[in-house]
């Protein structure tokens, strides 16, 4: 069974987000590379950062406060190749993947109650942010947060796969450019 684990806070100069976090068999909140009271930093200073950003105006318009909270999923390298295979189907792994509620309709998000909404899923194999750190040349804590940061972005609606249907080169560029400008701003935060 997987252990989970919620995590909030609110301070006067951030908003108040709340993380649930849960993981594979054989992984645990001491697997995480980051403090959780960090990545609730990071979330945090996201949506603030992101406050007048028309994708999280729309994702606040949507979802009120749920916007703020939302569900961190820590997967080996072979269970996130099963969820690439079934989701996306493709045949092989990724750092991270993201279920955005904002994708819902109709009957799919009336199912859902008010009470466990959320901004969406992601899925993140420790495995693979291991070999990013490595291919990088930086260590695992920082690359951690940044596939992190990445994935909040997707499950604001920003994309960078110009396969997907209506994602543009700019847009790719944006959510590459905002990516690195967050990330670079809590470096020193955190």
């Amino acid at each position: 069974m997987a252990e989970k684990v919620s995590k909030t806070r609110g301070m006067a100069s951030q908003p108040q987000v709340e993380l649930v976090f849960s993981f594979a068999p054989k992984l645990s909140i001491k697997s995480l590379p980051v403090k959780p009271g960090e990545l609730v930093v990071v979330f945090s200073h996201t949506l603030k950062a992101l406050s007048k950003d028309a994708k999280f105006l729309k994702a606040k318009a949507s979802l009120g406060n749920a916007h703020r909270k939302l569900s961190l999923y820590l997967c080996s390298d072979a269970e996130m190749r099963g969820f690439q295979k079934n989701y996306r189907s493709l045949d092989r792994t990724t750092d991270v993947l993201s279920f955005p509620t904002l994708e819902m309709t109709g009957d799919d998000l009336k199912s859902i109650p008010q009470t466990e909404l959320s901004l969406g899923d992601l899925i993140i194999s420790l495995v693979a942010v291991k070999r990013g750190a490595k291919r990088g040349k930086r260590t695992v804590r920082d690359e951690f947060v940044e596939v992190f940061i990445h994935g909040i972005l997707h499950l604001l609606g920003y994309d960078h796969v110009l396969t997907n249907v209506g994602t543009t080169k700019r847009e790719a560029l944006k959510m590459r450019a905002l990516q690195k400008k967050l990330f670079l701003d809590l470096s020193s935060r955190l």
